[in-house]
């Protein structure tokens, strides 16, 4: 997706949201979001973020709370993700 979209920081977040969201419209949430823990770990880097696990770095946040908050958003979509929807489609 990054070579669609783009490599800018701004663009990097906007595709691990995005990821994040769709895939969790399939699986569970948690599920999605620890698939796509590996590949931000390996996308921050390359954003320009040096070492993000020893330096405080707000994208490196960024990223993966906007890929959590993108698994919830996402397991909303469907009643196939979780019981409650379901049970509110019934």
């Amino acid at each position: 997706m990054l070579g669609k979209v783009g490599t800018t920081p701004d663009r990097g977040l906007f595709v691990s949201v995005f990821a994040t969201g769709l895939l969790s419209a399939w699986i569970e949430n948690v599920v999605a979001f620890a698939m796509l823990l590996p590949i931000i770990k390996e996308i921050i880097p390359m954003m320009g973020s040096k070492d993000p696990e020893k330096v405080n770095s707000n994208f490196a946040k960024a990223m993966v709370l906007g890929a959590s908050y993108g698994s919830l958003a996402g397991g909303f979509r469907t009643p196939i993700v979780t019981e409650p929807n379901l049970m509110a489609f019934a």
